[in-house]
């Protein structure tokens, strides 16, 4: 990946100090112009996202000239620890946690496809990096999906052809 992702602390008043998640791009490609203008494209498409299935951007600032993304912490596995669980101990995924995966999947992709800009213009979103490791399921069994990082969106520019995303995965 082009990116780190942390576990932090957002402090503020009286002690408060919720858990958040803090992405940054990865110190060796920290001077690369291409990864930073796909950080920012997140950032930017990312914050106008709001539904339970989707990773929450909570801030998007600069320290130094880093970038750094603030998320919401999503305590759980990914799918992809849960897969490689069920085969060490040789215990298969029930069909119907595995349909609700999908389901819960298929509800934060339909809203992000759908999801506007705050001046109401359509984001045409698609993620393009749908795959185990960005798939989130927490304690109480909600699906978020996880870096929007390599996504295409309608009102950005992208140079015609360019393929992203994971290739094992990709349609």
């Amino acid at each position: 990946g082009m990116a780190k992702v942390y576990e932090g602390r957002r402090e503020s008043l009286a002690g408060v100090a919720a858990t958040v998640a803090i992405k940054i791009i990865d110190p060796e490609r920290a001077q690369d112009d291409r990864f930073k203008k796909l950080f920012i494209q997140e950032a930017k498409v990312s914050s106008n996202l709001r539904h339970q299935n989707l990773v929450q951007i909570q801030d998007f600032d600069q320290v130094n000239g880093q970038f750094f993304l603030v998320m919401e912490y999503v305590e759980g596995m990914t799918l992809r620890s849960a897969v490689k669980r069920s085969r060490k101990h040789g215990i298969p995924l029930p069909q119907s946690l595995i349909a609700e995966v999908g389901r819960q999947v298929c509800d934060g992709l339909n809203h992000a496809h759908s999801a506007r800009t705050p001046e109401g213009r359509p984001l045409g979103l698609v993620h393009r990096d749908i795959k185990p490791s960005n798939l989130m399921i927490n304690p109480q069994g909600v699906v978020k999906v996880l870096d929007f990082g390599v996504s295409h969106a309608s009102i950005l520019q992208e140079r015609p052809g360019a393929v992203r995303g994971t290739w094992g995965y990709m349609a």
